[in-house]
């Protein structure tokens, strides 16, 4: 009888000790997944945001080269192009919050409140 006791007791320890290290696991993976996956969305942003400056950059020369050479004046054309660039900056400042920080924190939310246990 004593014998079954500390069998038993021996293979609840072998269980739970088993148990624990397989719940470390699943931890360490989903806290792996939810790094590797804000590190595609601030990777993917950070494209974004680069390609959108270089479209910007391209697009803003491409117009004072035009401008240039269709009124004759490069020196208006860069103006204007400043002026452009002032009034975007100035309303990415007026919407960054609503817009740009919500989104961020909806993003991060979304990734790091998931509910891994449904996946099981």
């Amino acid at each position: 009888m004593k014998a079954l006791l500390t069998d038993s007791i021996t293979a609840l320890k072998d269980s739970l000790e088993r148990y624990l290290e397989l719940r470390l696991d699943l931890i360490k993976l989903s806290i792996l997944s939810k790094i590797s996956k804000i590190s595609v969305f601030l990777i993917t942003a950070l494209v974004l945001v680069l390609l959108g400056s270089a479209f910007i950059l391209f697009g803003a020369a491409a117009f004072v080269v035009w401008y240039g050479n269709v009124y004759g004046d490069y020196l208006s054309g860069l103006l204007i192009i400043t002026g452009f660039i002032l009034v975007l900056g100035i309303l990415f400042y007026l919407i960054r919050r609503p817009l740009i920080s919500s989104m961020i924190i909806k993003s991060f939310a979304d990734i790091l409140f998931e509910n891994d246990d449904e996946k099981l």
